[in-house]
């Protein structure tokens, strides 16, 4: 959800003071601003996302890629990270 900018600083100031009073006072500024971006994304943002995912599940039609379980397993041996952790 894209706003016009205008409206960023006001609706920004309002999202931080409601992070705040719901418990995030442990959040750094940078934070709240990633959590910010991430509800409202830019819609050029938008679009590439999108773009991406489609390009993803062309590549997984295709049969390209491999399974989350076989990537989980090399993944844990190269990092020496236990299964159950």
């Amino acid at each position: 959800m894209s706003v016009p900018p205008e409206t960023d600083l006001p609706q920004f100031v309002s999202f931080a003071t409601e992070q705040l009073e719901n418990g995030g006072s442990q959040l750094t500024p940078e934070e709240v601003l990633n959590l910010w971006r991430a509800q409202h994304p830019a819609p050029e943002d938008f679009a590439d996302a999108v773009e991406a995912l489609e390009r993803a599940l062309a590549q997984a039609d295709r049969g390209e890629g491999r399974a989350l379980e076989e990537f989980d397993k090399a993944f844990r041996t190269r990092h020496q990270i236990a299964a159950d952790e």
